[in-house]
């Protein structure tokens, strides 16, 4: 135990058993007069306990001048120290855990739907970040059928379709929702595609109509500003330039078709009528020059084309219709648009 002198009236106490007035030590009598005086002086008492490192806080016992260490800021003796530390937890604490983990364990039993829906949207956004549009457009698919009223998976789902080109997809994913949050900036973003592709559209029909009628220069620049409000669409970028190839072939610009059927094939090499654009476009090129490299060229592609057209009875009649053309071309070096061939060549069984 230790002991100190009262800064006051000078007893000799142990220091457990004093106060610190502004650091010194004070006996208990002295402190117990000090708030009267303070009051009466206009003071304000800094008055605090003092503690001896001695004794232990806990059981009481002194240990003489050994000085204890401190747990929590206060002295523990080796014998108590223990039990601070591995103090059991009181029953109702121990119950009450209990029930909060069954709590829990109900709650995401419970939220297991959502927690699915989540894990789809998750998926569909990182494909989204690759560019897998298809892909991502299915995990938003897998999330509405689990929660068919979240507007951003109906959103990102059509904006997965518009992306891949395929604005029937996305108007899909429209329908599934009556109600939209207009405020909402994906709702603005995937609204702006909705109706840029359905301009496109529209332009692209009246494109086709008009090529049918002839009109191949306007049907080529009404197909190509249809591909520019909706670079999305391989679809149309590839209409594009088969558009535009013909109507350099009307125009007897072979070089441009040329180069528009070859950039058209660039997008998609297996099809089997884009190869024999180009091989079309090499005969008219043989025919006007008579270099034969353009003949060769032109033989492979057919060549090419005829070997794609297997795959479907829709291609293999195509190639039978188009491929007498091609060859009538390279044999005569004579360029003959299909009605002229036609009236000249008319098919077996049709009147002249």
């Amino acid at each position: 135990m230790r002991k100190a002198t009262c800064s006051v009236c000078g007893s000799e106490q142990p220091s457990g058993e004093m106060f610190a007035l502004d650091g010194k030590p004070i006996c208990a009598p002295c402190a117990e007069k000090l708030p009267a005086e303070t009051k009466a002086a206009g003071e304000k008492l800094q008055l605090g306990r003092i503690m001896d490192p001695t004794i232990c806080s806990v059981c009481a016992t002194d240990h003489g001048d050994t000085q204890l260490p401190l747990i929590g800021g206060k002295p523990v003796c080796d014998s108590c120290a223990p039990g601070l530390y591995h103090r059991p937890f009181p029953l109702w604490l121990k119950a009450g855990l209990a029930v909060l983990l069954l709590l829990l364990g109900w709650s995401l039993w419970r939220s297991r739907h959502y927690f699915a829906a989540e894990r789809h949207m998750v998926r569909g956004e990182r494909a989204m970040d690759r560019h897998d549009y298809t892909r991502a457009a299915n995990e938003f698919q897998q999330a509405l059928l689990i929660l068919p009223d979240t507007q951003k998976a109906a959103l990102l789902g059509a904006k997965a379709r518009f992306m891949a080109g395929d604005p029937d997809g996305a108007v899909r994913f429209f329908s599934q929702r009556s109600h939209w949050d207009h405020a909402d900036a994906l709702y603005k973003e995937v609204n702006g595609m909705f109706k840029s592709s359905v301009n496109a559209v529209r332009k692209a029909r009246r494109a086709v109509t008009l090529d049918g009628q002839g009109q191949y220069d306007e049907a080529a620049r009404l197909m190509t500003e249809a591909a520019k409000e909706y670079p999305q669409a391989l679809n149309l970028a590839i209409a594009s330039q088969v558009f535009n190839s013909r109507a350099a072939f009307y125009r007897k610009d072979y070089d441009a078709s040329l180069a528009f059927a070859q950039a058209a094939l660039d997008k998609s090499p297996g099809d089997p009528n884009l190869n024999a654009s180009v091989a079309a476009a090499l005969a008219c090129k043989y025919a006007l020059t008579g270099d034969a490299k353009f003949r060769d060229q032109a033989e492979q592609m057919l060549a090419k084309a005829q070997t794609l057209a297997q795959a479907s009875p829709d291609d293999r009649a195509a190639f039978e219709d188009y491929s007498v053309r091609i060859r009538y071309r390279l044999q005569s070096r004579e360029v003959l648009d299909k009605d002229e061939y036609d009236r000249r060549f008319p098919p077996k069984g049709a009147k002249r």
